[in-house]
Parts: C-alpha cells; structure tokens; sequence
C-alpha cells in the first residue's frame, strides 16, 4: 500500500516581473555607458581632426616660406604675429616683390587658418639668423574648448601652458 502525502506549496507571484525590470535596469545602464564612450569618441576624433588640420598648416606656411627665400632673407617673415593683416596684392593674380609676397602668405594662411580651425590663427617668429641659415619657429592656434577670452599661449615655452585658459597650439621648428 502506498500513500499519497500531499506537500503544501505556495505559489509566488511577480518574480518574473522584478527580474525583468533588473534586467532593464541593468542594461539601461549599460547602454548609457555606450552612449558616453560615443561621445568621448567623437570628442576625441574632432580633436585628432584639429591637430592634424594644424599640423597641416604649419607645414603649409613653412613651404611657403621655403619658397620666398629672398623675403626670408629680407626678414619678411621674422615677426608674423597671429592677426590677418589686409590684403594689399594678390600675388596670385600679380607677380610680387618678396616682402609683398610674405604679406600676402600671411594674409592667406591666417585666413585658412581661421576658416579650417575653430578661432584658429598662427604666427611666425625668428627664432636665430645665422650667415648659413635661419630657424623660424611656426605655431597655429585654435580654441578647441571654446573657452571664452582664450589667450596666445607662449609657444616658445610649452611648459607654462594652461589648457584651460589658452588656446591648443602645433609647434613647428623650421631651418632655412
């Protein structure tokens, strides 16, 4: 003879649905995470996008600059501060005396400058003059963080540079 013994169980209601709401918690978080990694990415693919235009424009001024020798020589190019001067002549149009064909580089490359890179601008200044060549050291700037009142920064002494205050900057060293 066999007996039946009757186990009482009770049934649980809602579990399922507090596993299913963990769950969306869970991966709402997670998709938040990827969200912010998207975003840092952007971030940091402008950035790279910035430094590659300015890297660009350096070397795009100091092939202009190879390229007017009798202007570097002149000390055409020894001072150019990071203002766009007016254009006098348009040497492309007109053939140019040295010191005119520095200005107009100057005219043109602070006016790329300014359309390819936020509020960016350049300079160029003489760093030593010898008989035997001359060494200009060429900085492009931009206000990568849009910082309100942003300063030159000296680019001369990268050491005291506050990238919260001024502006990002490429240095290039170049020998004539």
């Amino acid at each position: 003879m066999t007996k039946k013994i009757k186990l009482k169980t009770h049934k649980q209601y809602g579990f399922t649905l507090v596993e299913v709401m963990v769950a969306m918690v869970i991966f709402s978080v997670g998709l938040l995470g990827l969200a912010g990694l998207q975003s840092l990415g952007m971030t940091n693919n402008q950035t790279a996008f910035n430094r590659t235009i300015a890297m660009q424009q350096a070397y795009n001024m100091s092939d202009r600059i190879r390229n007017n020798i009798a202007g570097v020589n002149a000390t055409s190019y020894d001072a150019l501060d990071t203002s766009t001067p007016a254009l006098a002549t348009n040497c492309i149009m007109a053939a140019c005396l040295p010191a005119a064909l520095a200005a107009f580089d100057h005219f043109e490359w602070n006016t790329n400058n300014d359309v390819l890179l936020p509020e960016g601008k350049g300079s160029v200044t003489l760093i030593a003059r010898t008989p035997l060549a001359t060494q200009l050291r060429i900085c492009v700037m931009w206000n990568e963080l849009k910082v309100a009142g942003a300063a030159d920064p000296d680019c001369a002494n990268p050491a005291g540079y506050d990238p919260t205050s001024e502006y990002k900057f490429y240095t290039l060293i170049v020998d004539i």
